[in-house]
């Protein structure tokens, strides 16, 4: 009996606790800075990413070139993304026309992908990390692929 009171106690505890939390809003959003990070498929790149905020006149002059409409914050950013080797090569990747990722489904951080399947995701804003100032960078590119966490250089914000 003492099992079946403690069980029914527990869904009426948790009922209230779990409308605490709103599954519906994407929480996660851009932020300006420089952001440095590796490549985890070769530790020998190290890649930079510069986010910086600019009008919304800007952003439709740059015809979707290295540019985001952040969904979430409703703000426009520029966006430069570059790769330095260890022969000191530095390769350029361009993001063209990025849109969310999941088509404006809820319950699920944001994440962003563009014309050539590159996906960024901000995790600014983010619940669970309250201090992170971090994004996530795939690039998929005929001669190489990349996947980074890029934390903000506070030397360079």
């Amino acid at each position: 009996m003492k099992k079946i009171w403690k069980i029914a106690l527990f869904i009426v505890l948790m009922i209230p606790l779990s409308s605490c939390f709103n599954t519906n809003r994407r929480i996660n959003y851009f932020i300006s800075g420089f952001f440095i990070g590796y490549n985890e498929n070769n530790n020998t790149q190290t890649c930079y990413f510069n986010v910086e905020e600019i009008t919304k006149n800007s952003f439709q002059e740059a015809n979707g070139v290295n540019v985001i409409h952040d969904l979430v914050s409703n703000k426009f950013y520029s966006l430069e993304f570059y790769v330095i080797d260890h022969e000191s090569n530095q390769y350029t990747i361009d993001f063209i026309n990025l849109k969310d990722a999941y088509d404006g489904a809820k319950g699920t951080p944001i994440a962003y992908k563009d014309d050539n399947q590159n996906w960024i995701t901000p995790f600014a804003g983010m619940v669970s990390e309250k201090e992170a100032n971090y994004y996530s960078i795939h690039i998929t590119n005929e001669n190489f692929e990349i996947y980074t966490y890029l934390s903000l250089n506070e030397d360079n914000s």
